[in-house]
């Protein structure tokens, strides 16, 4: 299976592996950081290590999905970035987790410009949707700043939708 890597000025998004699994253990099972991420549900070991198998399983079935997102000059695993598109759901979804002490860095915003360039233009996806709860602040300041657009019709109380279209681009 050939994983592109995406490079920015200061990060590598790269194929998730079994290396990364304590960074992904530890970002999947911090609460705070998944406060705001589909309910909250926190993952073990055991589930951080689906998390990646799933990231890969994405990739083999879709030709892109979840990455790595490593931290160039130190070569540290910062978090994870990039495209889903489950059977069933209505576009393709973009969303970043950046490990907790990398916050403040713009690492989300740059992780996720990188996601957005390759759906829209590698891909070539007519419409790409970020699923964010009102209550992340940080993500929904993200999303906006990858020049996402809320979609009043789909979003709803407990779920915001942001979409960018590649007409928009």
């Amino acid at each position: 299976m050939n994983i592109p890597v995406l490079q920015t000025d200061r990060l590598e998004l790269v194929a998730p592996d079994e290396s990364h699994l304590d960074v992904y253990a530890a970002m999947y099972g911090d609460p705070g950081l998944m406060a705001h991420i589909r309910g909250g549900q926190t993952f073990d070991r055991a589930g951080s290590w689906n998390k990646i198998a799933l990231a890969l399983g994405h990739f083999l079935l879709r030709g892109y999905g979840l990455w790595s997102v490593r931290e160039r000059a130190s070569g540290e695993i910062v978090g994870q970035a990039g495209l889903i598109n489950p059977t069933g759901y209505p576009a393709m979804e973009i969303g970043w987790l950046i490990h907790r002490d990398y916050w403040g860095r713009g690492y989300a915003s740059e992780a996720g410009q990188a996601a957005l360039s390759y759906a829209l233009e590698v891909v070539q996806a007519a419409r790409v949707e970020a699923h964010i709860e009102p209550a992340n602040l940080a993500s929904l300041a993200v999303a906006r700043k990858l020049g996402m657009a809320v979609d009043g019709l789909a979003s709803s109380p407990t779920m915001t939708i942001l979409e960018k279209t590649r007409s928009a681009a």
